[in-house]
C-alpha cells in the first residue's frame, strides 16, 4: 500500500491515516520515526482492529510497509479494510493509491477514504495432546492417570472423538451424570463407569477435563502383569474436520506405564 499526494502540496504536514477491519485485527511490522500509532479494538490493546497513525506522508509510507492482517478464529469469507487519509487546513486532499481491488470514494475535500478487501480461508488446524511420558501404577491397584490434557482452539463447541486405550491393563471412567444431555458422551456401553482396554467418548475441548480427571489404571496378574513390567497409553484425538479448509486432523499421543508391586 502506499499513500501520495498527487497535489505535491502537503510537504512536511502532518496527516492522519486510520486502518480499520472487523473481522480480524491488524498489526504493523515496522518502526518509523515520525509516525505516532494509537491501537484500539481489543481489551488488551495488542490485537486492534482499529490502527490510527499520525506524521508526515514518509513516515505514513513507512509504517504501513509491512501492515498484516490476521484473521480472528472462526471466521471465513471476505472482510474489508477501511482506509482513511486525511488532513487539516485548507491544503489539497491527498490520495491513496497503488492498492489492488479498492473501492474509493472522496469523503471531503480534506479526506479520502478506500476499502481493500481481504479473502479468509479457514485452514483446519490439528488438535494437540499434553501429558507425561511416562506413568506409575501400582499392580493390582486403581490409580489415576492425572495430567492429560487436549486442545483444539479452532473446535470451538465442535465435537471431537477421544480414543484412550492400554495394551494389557484396563481403564475406567466414572462420568458425572449429565443434565440435559451436556457434558462428554460415551461412545459403547462399556466407556462410563466399567473397565475396558479401550475407552471412545465424543467431547468439545472445553468438556475434555471431565474426562481425564477421572480416568483411572489397573492392571493385576489377570491381565498378565507383573512387577516392573510395562504397559503403554495411548490417547487419540479426531477433530471432525472442524473447522476450516482441508481433511480431519488427528493427534495421538504414547505414554510408557511402568508397573510397580503394591
Amino acid at each position: 500500500m502506499t499513500l501520495e499526494d498527487v497535489g505535491a502540496t502537503v510537504g512536511e504536514q502532518n496527516l492522519a491515516l486510520s486502518l480499520s477491519c472487523s473481522k480480524g485485527w491488524l498489526s504493523l511490522g515496522k518502526q518509523c520515526s515520525g509516525a505516532s500509532v494509537s491501537l484500539d479494538g481489543t481489551p488488551d490493546q495488542k490485537k486492534a482492529a482499529v490502527v490510527t497513525l499520525e506524521g508526515p506522508l514518509d513516515a505514513l509510507n513507512c509504517a504501513v510497509e509491512k501492515l498484516t492482517y490476521h484473521s480472528k478464529p472462526q471466521e471465513n469469507g471476505w472482510d474489508e479494510i477501511q482506509v482513511t487519509l486525511s488532513q487539516g487546513g485548507g491544503s489539497a486532499p491527498s490520495e491513496v493509491d497503488n492498492v489492488a481491488n479498492f473501492n474509493s470514494e472522496r469523503d471531503s475535500s480534506f479526506a479520502v477514504s478506500k476499502r481493500m478487501r481481504v479473502e479468509i480461508r479457514a485452514i483446519n488446524d490439528p488438535p494437540s495432546i499434553g501429558m507425561a511420558s511416562m506413568f506409575y501404577a501400582p499392580l493390582r491397584r486403581w490409580v489415576a492417570l492425572a495430567g492429560i490434557k487436549i486442545t483444539d482452539p479452532d473446535s470451538a463447541e465442535g465435537m471431537l472423538y477421544v480414543s484412550i486405550s492400554v495394551r494389557m491393563g484396563r481403564l475406567r471412567v466414572i462420568l458425572p451424570h449429565q443434565i440435559n444431555a451436556n457434558g462428554p458422551m460415551a461412545l459403547h456401553p462399556t466407556a462410563d463407569g466399567d473397565v475396558s482396554q479401550a475407552l471412545e467418548f465424543a467431547t468439545t475441548a472445553r468438556q475434555a477435563p471431565e474426562i481425564f480427571t477421572r480416568l483411572e489404571y489397573s492392571c493385576d496378574d489377570h491381565y498378565d502383569c507383573s512387577n516392573s513390567q510395562h504397559d503403554y497409553l495411548t490417547v487419540q484425538v479426531d477433530d471432525n474436520g472442524l473447522h476450516g479448509a482441508g481433511c480431519p486432523e488427528v493427534a495421538t499421543t504414547t505414554a510408557e506405564i511402568i508397573i510397580v508391586g503394591s
